[in-house]
């Protein structure tokens, strides 16, 4: 006979069980008001104990004050329409991961729309360390069709030996130098597989730069139609 245990069910998308942790439990308020960086980094730290998910239910989370320090072990997932991270400073980072190495699990982030409410100059995910495997699946940055799109910085940075996945995403450049994804890291490699990649108006570098590591690309759609210089 199978059993269900500690189960709670409030709506689609959200599935309390254990190692899953609501980010709201924490004090997250997802109102696109209050500063949520706090809660969502003390519910990975959380996480990170047992090796968990942290939840984000439909909501706006908005980040004040800083960046959310990403764990090891620990995959991030939101409510598949509507999780939005709302970086909202000029040159934060928005979401890092500068612990490791981990060798026994992979990180994931699933689901997660990052906007920006103002210009920002940061990096929107950074791989910074020897995190070993992370995978950043059904994602959007710098999403919509009319914006804003406020992210200026590279999208998605790894400058630590780990083996990253991207695939299913949508990553809009605004930068008129940014890359969408920077390999950085002799000891990388990275597979970018499926995803939507989209040059702004006026650009001038590279969409995919790797200047050390080994990347695989395959089956994405390159956008490239807007009038410019830069190089896919």
């Amino acid at each position: 006979m199978a059993k269900i245990r500690n189960l709670q069910v409030t709506g689609y998308g959200n599935f309390q069980g254990p190692g899953w942790l609501d980010v709201k439990r924490y004090g997250a308020k997802g109102n696109n008001l209050d500063d949520d960086r706090t809660a969502i980094n003390n519910a990975l730290l959380a996480a990170q104990t047992t090796g968990g998910t942290v939840y984000f239910p439909p909501g706006v989370y908005r980040l004040n004050s800083g960046q959310i320090n990403g764990q090891p072990s620990v995959s991030m997932v939101g409510h598949p329409s509507s999780a939005v991270i709302y970086q909202n400073h000029a040159s934060n980072n928005t979401l890092v991961y500068q612990l490791g190495p981990q060798e026994y699990a992979l990180q994931s982030i699933k689901n997660i729309n990052f906007q920006a409410n103002v210009a920002n100059s940061g990096t929107v995910i950074s791989n910074s360390s020897g995190t070993s495997s992370l995978l950043i699946e059904n994602c959007t940055i710098n999403a919509g069709s009319g914006g804003p799109w406020n992210f200026n910085g590279d999208l998605i940075n790894i400058a630590g030996a780990s083996r990253v996945y991207i695939q299913d995403s949508l990553l809009r450049v605004n930068g008129s130098t940014a890359a969408a994804l920077n390999v950085a890291n002799n000891g990388a490699e990275v597979h970018a597989t499926g995803n939507t990649i989209i040059m702004p108006v006026t650009y001038t570098g590279i969409m995919v730069a790797v200047t050390q590591g080994t990347t695989f690309i395959d089956g994405n759609y390159f956008d490239c139609t807007a009038h410019n210089s830069g190089t896919a």
